[in-house]
Order: structure tokens, then C-alpha cells, then sequence
């Protein structure tokens, strides 16, 4: 079976836990994150199969995220 390499970013540690747990009793491969400014960085250096993104976090929120690490139009 292929394991999926997933990226959390959430900063409620409770949820952040929650959904690693969840996610890794599925078999994948979890990176859970609580910075969203440090997930920013890492979504450029690592692949992800996936990317769970809590869109209310201070600084760097989930829809900036999402559009910071997006491939422009065209390219994905």
C-alpha cells in the first residue's frame, strides 16, 4: 500500500494532535506543523501529497498559505 506524505498546519495543539493521530492511523506519513510562516517554507523544500491547512492562524493565515504555495496557473 502507497503512504501518502501529509502536512498539517494548525495551531490549536489539541486539533493538531487530533488530526495527527487520525491521519497517521491511516498509514500516512504526517507532518504536523503549528507555524504557519515555518509551513510556508517547508511546502517549498519538501513534496507533499497533501497539505491540511487551519485557515484561521495568526500572522500567515490558511488562504495565504494556500496561495503562497500554490503552482501558478497552468504549471500544476
Amino acid at each position: 500500500m502507497l503512504s501518502l506524505k501529509l502536512l498539517v498546519v494548525e495551531d490549536d495543539a489539541a486539533s493538531l494532535e487530533l488530526m495527527t493521530e487520525v491521519l497517521g492511523s491511516l498509514e500516512a506519513e504526517v507532518r504536523p506543523i503549528s507555524d504557519s510562516q515555518k509551513a510556508a517554507v517547508l511546502i517549498n523544500q519538501e513534496k507533499f501529497d497533501g497539505i491540511f491547512l487551519d485557515l484561521e492562524m495568526p500572522n500567515l493565515n490558511g488562504f495565504a498559505l494556500a496561495s503562497k504555495s500554490a503552482p501558478p496557473l497552468g504549471t500544476g
